[in-house]
């Protein structure tokens, strides 16, 4: 299972078990230095080692996904330099369904996996709404999987969007079998969804998920308009990266398993939560 397995021994390098998780060390110090500045849906300024869990959380993030530990502090590298990101107004086509929301929608080049063919229309590429004011942040290169397509082992980040004022939202896609060993799954294939939460909370909150029972509130069970299952939760983590409110959906495609996030800090979720959840992550098509 994704982000489950122990720390057996320390130092060396050697059996097969221990030598993920060596390799998982080193990826994290690399991508932890590759850090820019904070995201705008959190005020949180601790650094990666200041926000590590023990004991549990240790094995959590230890395992293959401990690279996402920098990725709810990284910010592109174009905007550290003052340059600007697209705005979704500029280009996306208006909702249907809520006005000043626009469907983003990637395109045929957008995003290395889609360029290499993992992820296909089949029929549609995924797609979701958002405000238009909100601008695309682009991810550094090492978290886009472009390292590695078309054959990633770790989960990758498909898009962020985010607002300074209202919130974010972000989509990570992994390989199916990082959490089932099945071709053709449906999410119900990955299990309970208390377990799968557990599994790739760290991709929701930026370093961890502390307690199924304490932080998510709710969890449901979905049919979104793609006609697809999702698993759908409500997480409050004061303690994460990335914000302290969040909502995730979470459902599987083509053995590829999409989670969608939408988050922010305490302000932006007493302001804006009803249209994060509602119109922005039920939105999501896969």
């Amino acid at each position: 299972m994704l982000l489950r397995k122990s720390i057996h021994t320390q130092g060396q390098c050697g059996a097969e078990t221990v030598r993920h998780q060596c390799r998982a060390r080193v990826l994290s110090n690399r991508f932890a230095a590759a850090r820019a500045v904070k995201c705008n849906a959190t005020d949180d300024t601790r650094s990666v080692t200041d926000s590590m869990p023990s004991s549990r959380r240790d094995a959590l993030l230890f395992g293959g996904l401990s690279l996402f530990w920098s990725f709810g502090g990284v910010k592109q590298e174009a905007q550290a330099k003052g340059q600007s990101s697209r705005v979704a107004g500029d280009f996306c086509k208006p909702s249907d369904a809520k006005d000043g929301f626009v469907v983003y929608s990637p395109d045929s080049r957008s995003t290395p996996a889609i360029r290499a063919g993992v992820i296909q229309p089949n029929p549609d590429l995924y797609s979701f709404e958002i405000p238009a004011t909100w601008s695309e942040g682009t991810i550094l290169n090492i978290l886009s999987g472009n390292f590695c397509m078309p054959k990633c082992d770790e989960p990758w980040i498909e898009t962020i969007w985010e607002s300074k004022t209202d919130g974010f939202c972000q989509l990570v896609v992994s390989p199916i079998y990082r959490l089932v060993n099945k071709s053709n799954a449906t999410v119900k294939d990955l299990g309970k969804p208390e377990g799968v939460i557990e599994s790739v909370g760290a991709f929701v909150t930026g370093n961890y998920l502390d307690s199924v029972d304490d932080d998510v509130t709710k969890i449901t069970t979905e049919n979104f308009k793609d006609g697809r299952e999702y698993f759908v939760y409500e997480i409050y983590a004061p303690y994460a990266k990335t914000g302290t409110h969040f909502g995730a959906a979470v459902t599987v495609k083509d053995d590829l398993v999409y989670l969608f996030v939408v988050g922010g800090n305490d302000k932006q979720w007493s302001s804006n939560s009803s249209a994060l959840m509602n119109d922005t992550l039920r939105s999501f098509k896969a």
